[in-house]
């Protein structure tokens, strides 16, 4: 402590002792404030439990199987990714004749556990690829619009015209060849 002329002595240390409830009080406003982003991943609306064992005999079934080669089989033929999205169209939209009705249509997946995740990825985008051109062409047949630019009501009726069923099988070791 230093001693003044006027003889009265001055503390010159600083009171700490509200410092770490003010530490405390920012802390809490930091993590109550602030977002913490996590990767989502791919959202898939998970089959009930009774339709989950297998796809019912009388629906249609597309089985997509991609080897520990990453090679790729449509109803066990061998394809090239860049036809995937072609076949599935094909299979998904209503034909004229009314043999395949859209509503029962189900995409099966099926996974060697060697097969690449980005191989995956890029038949679940395929897929996704194909339900989008298909809801695109009934959107502009139904009301003349693309499916973007229609309210969320009839995009909802779209979909539930031809809603996306995608199942996916247990991953397995398994070998194709032509």
């Amino acid at each position: 402590m230093k001693k003044l002329r006027s003889g009265l002595q001055r503390n010159l240390e600083i009171n700490a002792g509200s410092t770490a409830d003010i530490a405390f009080l920012l802390l809490i406003f930091f993590l109550v404030t602030t977002t913490i982003f996590s990767e989502k991943g791919i959202v898939v609306k998970l089959p009930s439990w009774e339709s989950a064992a297998a796809p019912a005999a009388q629906n249609p079934v597309f089985n997509i199987r991609l080897n520990g080669g990453n090679e790729l089989f449509v109803q066990d033929r061998r394809i090239f990714s860049n036809e995937l999205k072609k076949s599935v169209e094909d299979f998904i939209a209503p034909s004229a004749n009314g043999l395949i009705k859209p509503k029962k249509a189900i995409i099966l997946i099926q996974t060697d556990r060697k097969s690449k995740y980005s191989a995956y990825l890029n038949i679940y985008n395929e897929i996704k690829a194909a339900y989008n051109q298909v809801w695109n062409r009934l959107a502009l047949e139904k009301y003349g619009l693309t499916y973007d630019k229609l309210p969320e009501l009839k995009q909802r009726q779209i979909r539930s015209d031809m809603p996306q069923i995608i199942q996916e099988k247990e991953p397995t070791d398994f070998a194709f060849s032509e």
